[in-house]
């Protein structure tokens, strides 16, 4: 069961980067000074979901826990993914929070 976990845990870890990096992207263009007001700008971030990874890797871990949900074997598989994101999380919020009280330097 440990192995599964662990599995479990680096499924978290890739989604968690993948969302991670799926956001930042619409943020990043949704921020762009350079087209700003213009009309593709929506274009442009509905273009970098739907082709971006971060949104179908989100797509594919949701249908693959509905089909895996009842199996005994998803216990230590959700464990180990809700885990990798937990840590991750308290992982960039402290850098974030560390960002924010330094005034925004890069650390």
């Amino acid at each position: 069961m440990l192995g599964i976990g662990f599995g479990g845990f680096v499924a978290g870890l890739v989604l968690f980067n993948g969302i991670l990096r799926w956001v930042g992207t619409i943020l990043v263009l949704a921020k762009d000074p350079t087209h700003a007001g213009s009309t593709g700008k929506g274009a442009r971030i509905a273009l970098a979901t739907l082709f971006g990874s971060g949104f179908w890797l989100l797509v594919v871990a949701v249908w693959g826990a509905y089909f895996v949900h009842a199996e005994p074997y998803a216990a230590p598989l959700f464990v180990g993914s809700g885990a990798a994101i937990l840590y991750m999380g308290s992982v960039v919020g402290w850098f974030l929070l560390r960002r924010r009280t330094r005034g925004g330097e890069t650390s």
